[in-house]
């Protein structure tokens, strides 16, 4: 099929631009309008939009940076199929876990998952392309051969209206890569939403809606701060009126082309960088008046910082993780990769086990697709932290027993005097 082969081409597209497969890079619909959008930075970025969002993790680092760590951090957790204690059984639950083993020729378990983690985060919801499900079956994922993510800029719903006085109810989905285009039916897509729910009214049913979707201004902000940045250290050496020298008559002022060609070629010489150089020595009769222009009345840093941490916030992602010390709430890194998981993490792991549970009709049951992070080192807890929680329960222990609220009995048999 034309399809799985577009979708092959996506999958690599996304791999190629990120070695370890963990950023999104989004399957080229249309090359020329993604590299216009780029050159185009002056203009507002609109969130609110796919486009507006694949331009934001394009053009603002803490958007992407923000969303390829906490894929990083989703994919460290150990999955399963069975009941809490572990246990493995029921035909129902072992298919959906064979497939999602080996979703499709082109990717592993991880690397599927983590793509659909990435989608589910920049754009509010994931959408799966169940090859091969059965029509008319209650719970089609569980017939499906393969599963391949279908990136958010290659999908859109179609709509088909009841009446004028009703929303429209999906029927199919228009799938377009490059030239190609395909009608997939809907019973064929399963949606992955983000906990954060869409508001707008030209929904019928309740979706994902992405994190993005309120902030344009900060997106906007941060990513013109970044560019003043980098031309503030580029170009600074241009901070002055470069003046010709003068005759009889006065001021005699440069021609149109020598304007152009003196600056051109002061840009590419002069600036605060190493390899430029920071003086200017010329033979001719020209005079130089600096222009003070103090970088911090900019703001630049201040912005940074604000834009950085409205972003952050939108993520649950501690700022402290993006090295903004003095921003963040938590004391070290490691509170602050503990408050990462525990906050996000992994209620979005759960989340996505809720969704294929629900897709497989068994999240009532006690054989389930289970997620743990037992293993990952930031929610271990340190040898220092065991002791001072024993000297704590030791102390409170000790209260008891004068306030007489336990026997001496009780103590002994409560507390571990050896360890202590």
């Amino acid at each position: 099929m034309g399809i799985i082969k577009d979708l092959r081409n996506a999958i690599q597209f996304y791999k190629y631009f990120n070695t370890e497969g963990q950023q999104f890079t989004p399957s080229a619909r249309n090359t020329a309008k993604l590299i216009q959008w780029l050159k185009d930075e002056t203009n507002q970025i609109d969130t609110k939009t796919v486009d507006g969002q694949v331009k934001a993790y394009l053009s603002c680092p803490p958007v992407s940076t923000i969303i390829s760590k906490k894929s990083q951090a989703f994919s460290r957790g150990d999955f399963w199929f069975g009941n809490a204690d572990g246990k493995q059984r029921t035909a129902e639950g072992q298919r959906i876990w064979e497939l999602l083993n080996n979703p499709n020729e082109f990717q592993n378990r991880r690397q599927f998952m983590t793509m659909a983690y990435t989608m589910n985060q920049l754009f509010g919801k994931c959408y799966i392309y169940g090859q091969g499900v059965s029509f008319g079956s209650k719970y089609p994922l569980l017939t499906a051969d393969k599963l391949y993510v279908i990136p958010n800029p290659n999908i859109e719903p179609i709509d088909q209206n009841i009446s004028k006085d009703k929303f429209g109810i999906v029927k199919e989905y228009r799938v377009e890569f490059n030239d190609s285009a395909y009608r997939i039916p809907e019973n064929e897509i399963f949606i992955w939403n983000d906990e954060t729910v869409s508001m707008s009214l030209e929904d019928m049913y309740a979706t994902g809606q992405s994190r993005l979707y309120p902030l344009s201004n900060p997106v906007t902000a941060n990513a013109a701060a970044y560019n003043a940045n980098n031309a503030l250290l580029t170009n600074y050496g241009a901070m002055g009126v470069l003046m010709g020298g003068t005759d009889a008559a006065g001021s005699v002022p440069f021609l149109p082309n020598e304007q152009k060609e003196i600056q051109d070629k002061f840009s590419l010489q002069y600036g605060i960088l190493k390899d430029k150089w920071q003086i200017v020595m010329s033979k001719k009769n020209l005079q130089y008046i600096e222009l003070s222009r103090p970088i911090n009345e900019l703001g630049l840093k201040d912005t940074i910082e604000d834009t950085t941490r409205a972003i952050s916030e939108a993520y649950n992602y501690p700022m402290r993780l993006l090295g903004f010390a003095n921003a963040s709430t938590y004391n070290n890194v490691t509170e602050a990769g503990r408050a990462l998981y525990e906050n996000a993490i992994i209620p979005e792991a759960e989340g996505f086990c809720n969704f294929i549970n629900s897709e497989c009709g068994i999240e009532n049951k006690d054989y389930q697709i289970r997620v743990s992070y037992e293993s990952v080192g930031a929610l271990q807890t340190t040898e220092r932290e065991k002791t001072d929680n024993k000297k704590a329960y030791a102390e409170l222990l000790s209260i008891l027993l004068k306030d007489g609220v336990i026997t001496t009995e009780e103590y002994r048999a409560k507390i571990n005097i050896e360890e202590l």
